[in-house]
């Protein structure tokens, strides 16, 4: 099998990106980076794992860590449950292990977040178990070099692939040989316009032969959308000369867990101003006006698989929404980790009106 594996790793050697986590094989960096990579672009995690590593530049750091202050460094990457697996294996690995990083693929699959690829991709980088670390580009690297037949992401085509790589990881450095197939279907095997003329396997590649490459990988079933309706309450206020809003946590079990928000409710429709003065929420908090949705400012806000229609309304509430309402002074904002909209909220409309509102001056 050396007829694959010389010329990748050759390639891998003169045309691997710079990338900050490859100049190590410390296994708790390696696992940073790759829980940032499970649902972000490359160019996009660089700049979020040198400020996760600068904030948390070891394990013990970030088992002692408090989850705001994790998440206020997560903000705005998204997939907020990452972060939480990150710092529950944390304390995990720490107060338990102890302090021993679990080496085998198997003893990695056993904390949250960790699935087989990423297992595979700590275990063969950081101790050089030889073990395949199947993502996506590896998939379509392999459908497109033996024209596979299965859809993409299928466990048939997983199985396929690791069938393939088995032989192949003894022979080297397995770590080296995963990220060389992963580099490759990055920057070279792209979807949609693959770089034949540059790839070590072109001569190997039955797609590229047959001039098919683009027919490779099967596409997968598109999963379906779901649609939401965000009603958020914005109540801007004075507590001892101080503007204030009001804030709540979000809850386990549902998107940006951890994060916070404005008081939120959820219609099973886009709401308008007569729905929104019969909500029992609203009517028993003292509302001297009814809400008036034209009045709204409205986000759509896509998420891989949610779409959220966002209303964000002045309301003039005498008190909290909920018993879990904190009301927090805009000077403080910063200390906690908002979802992206909340954050683009507060910048856009709420930080210029108390700057030019002599009310809160």
């Amino acid at each position: 099998m050396n007829s694959f594996t010389t010329p990748l790793l050759k390639w891998f050697q003169h045309s691997k990106r710079d990338l900050p986590w490859r100049q190590t094989t410390n296994p708790y960096l390696i696992w940073v980076s790759e829980i940032i990579l499970q649902q972000t672009r490359v160019d996009q995690g660089i700049s979020y794992y040198e400020k996760f590593i600068k904030t948390f530049p070891t394990l013990a750091h970030l088992a002692n860590a408090s989850f705001n202050d994790v998440l206020l460094v997560w903000q705005g990457l998204g997939y907020y449950r990452r972060a939480q697996n990150l710092h529950n294996s944390a304390k995990l690995i720490f107060n338990t292990l102890p302090f021993r990083f679990p080496s085998t693929y198997v003893e990695l699959k056993k904390l949250d977040g960790i699935g087989d690829y990423t297992a595979a991709a700590i275990a063969s980088i950081a101790f050089q178990e030889p073990v395949a670390a199947i993502d996506g580009n590896v998939m379509r690297v392999w459908s497109r070099v033996f024209c596979l037949s299965h859809p993409m992401n299928s466990p048939q085509l997983k199985k396929k692939c690791s069938e393939i790589m088995e032989p192949l990881l003894g022979e080297a450095h397995p770590g080296d040989i995963n990220q060389a197939l992963m580099e490759l279907g990055a920057t070279v095997c792209k979807p949609g316009d693959p770089m034949c003329d540059q790839c070590p396997l072109k001569q190997l590649c039955k797609a590229h032969q047959s001039g098919n490459q683009r027919s490779y990988p099967l596409k997968a079933p598109k999963p379906k959308t779901r649609t939401r309706f965000f009603l958020f309450l914005v109540n801007l206020h004075l507590r001892d000369q101080t503007p204030c809003i009001w804030i709540e946590q979000r809850g386990a079990g549902d998107i940006w867990q951890g994060l916070y928000q404005f008081p939120m409710i959820e219609t099973n429709a886009p709401p308008d101003s007569e729905s929104l003065a019969h909500i029992e929420h609203l009517t028993s908090m003292g509302l001297t006006e009814k809400p008036d949705i034209q009045k709204a400012v409205y986000v759509k806000h896509k998420l891989t698989h949610q779409t959220l229609h966002c209303w964000f309304i002045n309301t003039n509430l005498e008190k909290p929404l909920t018993e879990s309402c904190i009301s927090l002074p805009m000077s403080e904002t910063h200390r906690f980790a908002f979802p992206r909209p909340i954050l683009n909220y507060l910048h856009t409309y709420l930080k210029p009106e108390i700057e030019s509102d002599c009310t809160f001056c």
